[in-house]
């Protein structure tokens, strides 16, 4: 039996970004969004001296962050500096009930990043001149 399906909840990570930086504002943070960049991570802080590079990731259910080979060489190369803010089971709907302890921070200082699992990810793509030419009518599938 097949029921219908109802939409899943959406999540782009721009509002878990404006919250982390909001969040490290109101710890006294100079917190800018800077992930439109693209320098491998989300948010840049200062305060008294220090620098972050805050990456933020945000799941709707249990988070299992993947991180792209930027903002895996920027941690590896910055891990001082570098610090991810995971945000599980996040609604982007209903900030209003988050707290800032609702945000995990995570940093690997150590050097050892040998918990990462490496994934390719194979895609296979469809060119529009070659689906152009398969274009049917709904009459010729039976619609």
């Amino acid at each position: 039996e097949v029921s219908e399906s109802v939409a899943p909840k959406q999540n782009s990570g721009w509002t878990a970004e404006v919250f982390v930086t909001e969040a490290l504002r109101n710890l006294g943070w100079d917190a800018k969004l800077v992930g439109h960049l693209h320098q491998g991570y989300d948010i840049i802080a200062k305060k008294e001296g220090r620098m972050l590079l805050v990456e933020v990731k945000s799941s709707v259910n249990n988070a299992n962050p993947n991180f792209t080979s930027n903002e895996f060489n920027t941690w590896r190369d910055h891990k001082e500096e570098y610090i991810v803010a995971i945000m599980e089971n996040f609604d982007p709907e209903n900030t209003d009930s988050l707290s800032e302890e609702d945000i995990e921070w995570i940093k690997i200082s150590d050097g050892n990043f040998d918990q990462f699992k490496v994934e390719e990810v194979k895609s296979f793509r469809l060119n529009r001149s070659v689906w152009k030419d398969l274009i049917c009518n709904p009459k010729d599938l039976d619609l």
